[in-house]
Formats: C-alpha cells, sequence, structure tokens
C-alpha cells in the first residue's frame, strides 16, 4: 500500500506541470479504484500527459457507466442549474429544482450525494445561518468544468450548423415544387 502511495505522488508531481485543478480531479478518479492495477492505469493516463479536458471526459464516462438513470437526471440537472448561476446555490434550492418534475424527494439528503457521488464537479461549503443553523452552498469544482461544457456545447452547434447547411440541389427541389403547386406571381415572392 506504501509503495503504491509513493508511486500515485511521483507520478502527480512529475507530470502535473503545475495544474493543480488536474491534479485534484486525478486524485478523485483515483479514490473511485478499488484495485492497484486500476489505479496504475489512471497513472498511465498521467504519464502520458493528460489534460483536464481528458480527465473530466473520463470522470464523465465514468459516471455514465456507474450511476443509475435517476442519479444522471440529477446530475444534469444540477449541472445546468449551477453553470448558468453567477453565484453559488443554497442545496435547499437545488433540492426544490430536483423535487419539482417528480413531486418527491431523495430518501437520502442532497449534500450527501453531492459529496459521494458528484464531488468531482461539484464543491460543497457549509453555511452557518444566524440562529446556528447549517445549510450548504453548491458551486463547481474549479472553472475547467465550466469551460468543458461551453467546449462541448460550442462543438455541437458547430456541427448543427453544419447540418443545417441547404445545399444547391435542395433549393432547385423546393423551387420545381413550388413552381407546380403556386402561380407564378405567388412564386415570384419566395
Amino acid at each position: 500500500m506504501r509503495k503504491l502511495r509513493k508511486e500515485v505522488f511521483d507520478v502527480l508531481t512529475t507530470n502535473s506541470h503545475g495544474d493543480f485543478i488536474n491534479i485534484g480531479l486525478l486524485l478523485k478518479e483515483v479514490s473511485t479504484k478499488q484495485w492497484p492495477a486500476e489505479i496504475r492505469e489512471v497513472l498511465e493516463t498521467a504519464k502520458a500527459g493528460t489534460n483536464r479536458e481528458d480527465t473530466i471526459a473520463r470522470e464523465i464516462a465514468r459516471c455514465n457507466d456507474t450511476l443509475s438513470a435517476q442519479e444522471i437526471r440529477d446530475l444534469n440537472t444540477l449541472l445546468l442549474w449551477v453553470l448558468a448561476s453567477k453565484s453559488p446555490l443554497a442545496v435547499a434550492t437545488l433540492d426544490a429544482i430536483l423535487f419539482l418534475p417528480k413531486n418527491e424527494t431523495s430518501l437520502r439528503p442532497l449534500h450527501e450525494r453531492i459529496r459521494d457521488k458528484y464531488s468531482s464537479f461539484f464543491h460543497l461549503d457549509e453555511v452557518f445561518g444566524s440562529a446556528g443553523e447549517s445549510g450548504y452552498l453548491v458551486s463547481l469544482v474549479s472553472d475547467s468544468i465550466r469551460d468543458y461544457f461551453e467546449a462541448q456545447s460550442s462543438t455541437l452547434e458547430a456541427a448543427a450548423v453544419d447540418q443545417s447547411k441547404i445545399s444547391d440541389s435542395e433549393v432547385k427541389i423546393v423551387r420545381r415544387f413550388l413552381t407546380s403547386v403556386c402561380d407564378q406571381e405567388l412564386y415570384e415572392k419566395f
């Protein structure tokens, strides 16, 4: 066990290039592994020069493989709201957002689910009210998460624009159809 810890430390410090956010993401990835061989696979990707985007993509793939359909829907909803928010959101607010479509709440508190299942994406800050009650605020672990999803969104939008371009042959087909169903005066308006 000590040898494996040293190996993790050596690989991450040698291959991090000062990117502490990626180190944090890699450590979270390592923490999900149960076998030394699985940990060494993560370390091999780190040695190969993995970047933050690759680490985030692997974490998303891991979530798709290990979370239930409901947990994935909840994660997507949480990501949508936290990404769109200009400031951290209260867990109570996010819990209410998750409650609305189903009209029921999970038996497990949301802050525990975030801590245990979604901690690669979200950071929890415990806050205390004036009457001594406590709650949690949720924010992204890193702006890199936001950057990753914005880049993915831009890529998808560009692909959609490329697919929506109309070819000359399609225009000719529509014109031919319009000349057969419209009189000349109406056709000229198009």
